[in-house]
């Protein structure tokens, strides 16, 4: 951001969504513990997952075992939401390169330079990421 007011406000804007976002997650935990405690079933005590973090796919197989497509819906969605992420992840962490590192270091340089060295970059970062 070019100014304090502008990142105050963005830090404002930003803060309750991942609030909900953290909300939602717990919620989803407090829904996967009450169906599991409902059947009376522990998937992790009886071998049916190895680790705690698998319990949400689990329960989403569980649940939607008998609808066509709808775990590939899921499975979908999970990559998309995953590669969306890193993707803006790795984007900010070249244009902040650029700002707070290089651009400091290139005199007289232009609107098309700056978006460049952004570009190749960013496209350096992701393909570290792939390998």
């Amino acid at each position: 951001m070019k100014t304090l007011k502008g990142a105050q406000k963005v830090t404002f804007l930003a803060g309750p969504i991942y609030w909900l976002s953290f909300t939602l997650s717990i919620l989803i935990g407090i829904v996967a513990y009450s169906y599991y405690d409902h059947l009376g079933c522990d998937p992790l005590a009886s071998g049916q997952i190895t680790n705690p973090n698998q319990i949400i796919p689990f329960l989403t197989v569980d649940i939607f075992k008998g609808i066509p497509g709808m775990l590939g819906l899921f499975v979908a969605a999970l990559c998309s939401a995953s590669l969306s992420t890193i993707s803006s992840g790795l984007s900010s962490l070249s244009a902040t390169t650029w700002e707070d590192i290089l651009k400091h270091h290139l005199p007289n340089h232009s609107d098309f330079k700056a978006t460049l060295v952004a570009k190749v970059a960013d496209q350096c970062l992701k393909l570290s990421r792939a390998n």
